[in-house]
């Protein structure tokens, strides 16, 4: 059996991340099921290592 997860398991790493200075830019990307992505949140052009939450509707 293949166990599922979504970009909500890796939150709270990426808030530890960005409270520690490593990252000021977290966004999350939803990848559909026919692969269509949705970004929420923006990165900009000097973001120094933006973090992006991946989450699949079909895991």
């Amino acid at each position: 059996m293949v166990g599922s997860s979504s970009s909500h398991a890796e939150r709270h790493m990426a808030n530890a991340a960005k409270k520690s200075g490593v990252t000021q830019t977290i966004i999350e990307a939803n990848v559909a099921e026919d692969g269509t992505v949705t970004l929420k949140g923006t990165i900009q052009k000097d973001a120094v290592n933006p973090i992006v939450l991946v989450n699949f509707d079909n895991n």
